[in-house]
């Protein structure tokens, strides 16, 4: 019998393959391009919104991710055997200007700058769900880096 207090390992789940260097968008690491698009917006927090596909701030870029996380969640929560009316809410946070963390972060490290991503996650009677990762990145540059080959 599915008990709504594994909508937490659901969600260490799903920010762990988010955080996951194989997260690609379009053939490039999602966080860096994440990262271009809040240095672009001179913002320091994206929040990507799963259950309702939308980014705040507005943005269309990242609707595909926002998909096919939604379609993992939801495959996720059925093998799980947890109702998806369930969950009231599952959204991810990143924030790119963090204070730094020494089991999150690495220090003056050439990869880049700090960032975290939190996943919040309410179920249907108001519990909240938090996990949080993190590590280095920087803004995509498309010069720089290697596409993922189809």
């Amino acid at each position: 019998m599915p008990r709504r207090r594994q909508i937490k390992s659901v969600a260490a789940g799903i920010i762990d393959s988010f955080n996951s260097r194989n997260n690609d968008l379009e053939g490039y690491w999602a966080i860096g391009k994440l990262c271009r698009f809040a240095h672009e917006h001179a913002i320091s927090t994206v929040t990507l919104d799963l259950l309702n596909i939308t980014c705040t701030p507005d943005s269309t870029e990242f609707n595909a991710i926002m998909h096919d996380y939604k379609v993992k969640l939801l495959a996720i929560l059925n093998k799980q055997g947890i109702p998806a009316d369930w969950l009231a809410a599952a959204k991810i946070q990143i924030d790119f200007q963090p204070e730094y963390r020494a089991h999150l972060h690495y220090f003056r490290s050439g990869w880049g700058n700090p960032y975290t991503v939190t996943a919040t996650f309410i179920a249907d009677l108001g519990k909240q769900y938090n996990i949080q990762t993190g590590g280095n990145c920087k803004p995509h540059d498309s010069l720089t880096e290697s596409r993922r080959s189809a």
